[in-house]
């Protein structure tokens, strides 16, 4: 008590009053005595905390670098380096502790590329293995990396054959696994041969090889059931692929598993219409465009990840060809106000998005036109794309259906845009007897058939 009555100071006291040293601590002595030691306190107990966390941190990083090392090790066991590939994410438990450890496996080639199968220029040297181990989340999360080279027990390339190296990508850019690879000599082999082992299915990295390969044109072929091309192929084959001696040749592939879509036309307007044979189907994505001639069939599509807008009629000349017809898109139509002051406007058809594997039915807007024939017809009439009137948008394609011959009236199905219908004798509206009126929007005149997907603009 008289220490730490030395180390306080103490408010001075007259003679009279003044306390024996043995009569305890003052208020403020007391208060000045517990600050200091809560400093205290508190300053022991952050450096007990820090040696926690760092004892803790360090536990972690040497669990962490001891998986790195055993994912190390089981690859460098691997007799066949070919089977090395990129593995999908696994949880490891150590301590109560779950670990993410992460496989990723490039080759890299004489061009010095890296790449997940070595396509590219030059010929293959070595795969790069980089394993990745983190534990933790948020800010707390931690990663301990490890790398390494692996080299082939056995020369791969020899100066007088070649290698071809296949990449297989989903439409998500990650690679196919277990693809059936085969490569053949093609319609002009020059010296190719008939490879003397098969040529394995592709890995986790959408990877496949045939090694020790005689030079020659070769066609490289891939498929698996239920997956498709990025042209909606089932079977993908790439023809006359060179293969050069002391070389690789690399070729590459969308393939992916397909998305079925069955297109069901809107006929709310005549629900019995009659589809024409032949109808064209557009499916329209970022990747292109797909033309069908079976508007009622189910068509298996590459994934796109924007989806794919169908139309009734065909929108481009040949399938992944530039949109050449607007007119049958409601998108493309302009804004018009009529006589009595009523503005109707295009419309966007929304694109039709499905997971891939999956299966979708998709309503097709169409219009719906009644033709009239006199009694006792037996002309066969027909309905042709023609050229557009006021502001109807153009249409650089030409679509022809056959109507068959009736007489009465019947009710059938259109692409929009603008049509002339006739028979062998004249225009249908114009042949006594005969008559075209559109059951949905859109005009005869002069005959001239207007099918007019704009709808009114509620203000």
């Amino acid at each position: 008590m008289r220490r730490m009555r030395k180390l306080l100071p103490v408010a001075p006291v007259s003679s009279a009053g003044r306390a024996s040293a043995d009569d305890g601590l003052t208020l403020v002595e007391l208060v000045v005595a517990m600050m200091v030691f809560a400093i205290l306190s508190l300053g022991v107990a952050y450096s007990i905390l820090a040696t926690l966390q760092s004892t803790h941190d360090s536990r972690g990083r040497a669990a962490a670098a001891n998986l790195a090392a055993q994912e190390i090790d089981f690859v460098r066991s691997v007799g066949d380096v070919f089977s090395i590939s990129t593995a999908q994410p696994r949880t490891e438990m150590v301590g109560g502790i779950p670990y993410t450890v992460t496989r990723t496996t490039k080759w890299i080639n004489t061009g010095l590329n890296s790449t997940d199968c070595g396509a590219g220029d030059g010929v293959l040297l070595h795969q790069q293995v980089n394993v990745e181990v983190s534990w933790g989340s948020g800010d707390a999360k931690r990663t301990v990396r490890s790398d390494t080279i692996i080299a082939p027990s056995s020369k791969i390339n020899d100066e007088t054959l070649g290698t071809v190296v296949v990449q297989v990508t989903r439409a998500d850019g990650s690679g196919a696994e277990g693809i059936t690879v085969s490569v053949t000599p093609s319609a002009t082999p020059g010296t190719a041969a008939t490879l003397t082992e098969p040529v394995p299915v592709t890995n986790s990295s959408g990877c496949s090889y045939a090694l020790e390969v005689k030079p020659g044109n070769y066609d490289v072929t891939i498929q698996r059931t239920g997956y498709v091309s990025g042209t909606h192929q089932a079977i993908s084959v790439q023809r006359d692929q060179a293969v050069v001696r002391g070389a690789a040749t690399s070729v590459l592939f969308a393939y992916d598993q397909a998305i079925a879509i069955t297109p069901a036309l809107d006929r709310s307007a005549s629900p019995n219409a009659i589809i024409p044979s032949g109808l064209g189907v557009s499916y329209v994505s970022t990747a292109g465009t797909y033309l069908s001639s079976s508007p009622q069939s189910t068509v298996r599509m590459f994934p796109a990840e924007a989806g794919y807008t169908v139309m009734a009629g065909t929108v481009a000349i040949e399938s992944g060809a530039a949109t050449s017809c607007d007119a049958i898109d409601p998108s493309r139509w302009p804004p018009a106000t009529g006589t009595d002051g009523v503005t109707k406007d295009g419309w966007v058809i929304p694109p039709t998005a499905t997971a891939r594997g999956t299966s979708t039915t998709v309503s097709v807007p169409v219009a719906v036109v009644r033709v009239t024939m006199p009694a006792g017809s037996t002309a066969t009439v027909t309905a042709k794309s023609i050229a557009p009137v006021a502001d109807s948008p153009t249409c650089g394609t030409t679509m022809e259906y056959s109507l068959g011959s009736f007489s009465g009236f019947r009710d059938f199905v259109l692409p929009f845009g603008t049509w002339s219908v006739t028979t062998p004798s004249g225009t249908v509206g114009v042949i006594p007897g005969s008559a075209v009126a559109p059951l949905t929007g859109g005009f005869f005149n002069d005959g001239v058939l207007t099918l007019d997907p704009r709808k009114v603009v509620v203000p």
